[in-house]
């Protein structure tokens, strides 16, 4: 501060006393004020490269905030459209362990309905013979062969129409177990089978009484129903936006015109307005 001070008053000094300074003080004068206005013009153009430096680093680093949002968000792009896809895998994944189930199921009645069709065929007096390309049946009686079958892939496909008696009584094979024909029929309820028999709606239907005895687990989960809820006669709300019911679908499967996947529900309880 004292030396600003005296360079004020040095200043002041050569004003007051600048007609009375020699010409060879005044150039030496002019040569010191040039060396400081180049000294401050190297000053400043330092400034300005080194503000150019700055600003540039600056510019680097917006660019690059810039590029890591980008690329924040197009993980979590990524992150959502990998859900969506693991959630429809999962789905799939489900769907075809419930078909493999009812495949083993199918294969299991059909085992079952096979075995006792050879064991019926048996009880009239046939004998059965599965080979390698054909599948026989011949009457121990007659010895005649009353029936062939050929095979195609894994299965004995008969030509009934080749049959030179048209009575197919002993092909005939009933069977009252009740969980066999429970598949048979899709899974119907022992009540509707019986009202099936009693009325005579369905042909090869064993004419008994079916009894309500093991019930498998899926199928009485899969006839539940919930009972409702009785209805509020009164608003428990004052005002609208007091109490929102909301619901969010999962992600559905196929995508909407929109390509949106998911549905969200909201319903005011005051005005109902969904």
């Amino acid at each position: 501060m004292a030396q600003s001070d005296n360079d004020e008053v040095n200043f002041r000094d050569v004003q007051r006393n600048l007609k009375s300074y020699s010409p060879k003080k005044l150039m030496s004068l002019a040569n010191m004020l040039n060396d400081a206005y180049h000294n401050l013009v190297d000053d400043k153009d330092a400034l300005t490269v080194e503000l150019g430096d700055v600003e540039q680093t600056r510019d680097d680093l917006v660019i690059c905030v810039v590029d890591l949002k980008e690329t924040i968000s197009n993980l979590e792009n990524e992150k959502v459209v990998l859900t969506e896809n693991i959630a429809s895998i999962e789905h799939e994944r489900d769907d075809l362990v419930v078909v493999v189930v009812d495949l083993k199921e199918t294969i299991e009645n059909f085992s079952k309905e096979k075995d006792a069709l050879v064991e019926k065929i048996c009880d009239k007096g046939n004998k059965v013979e599965f080979l390698s390309k054909i599948c026989t049946v011949t009457n121990l009686v007659t010895g005649e062969v009353v029936l062939v079958a050929k095979r195609y892939k894994n299965i004995y496909i008969a030509d009934f129409e080749s049959l030179q008696s048209g009575d197919l009584s002993w092909l005939k094979a009933l069977d009252d177990d009740a969980q066999l024909w429970h598949g048979r029929m899709g899974h119907a309820s022992f009540s509707l089978r019986n009202r099936l028999v009693q009325k005579d709606l369905v042909r090869g239907l064993p004419m008994t009484k079916f009894k309500e005895n093991n019930v498998r687990d899926a199928c009485a989960r899969g006839k539940h129903v919930k009972s409702l809820y009785k209805p509020k006669k009164d608003v428990s709300t004052s005002k609208p936006l007091d109490l929102l019911h909301m619901d969010l679908c999962d992600p559905m499967r196929v995508q909407s015109r929109g390509g949106k996947r998911y549905i969200f529900v909201i319903v005011d309880d005051y005005s109902r307005f969904t």
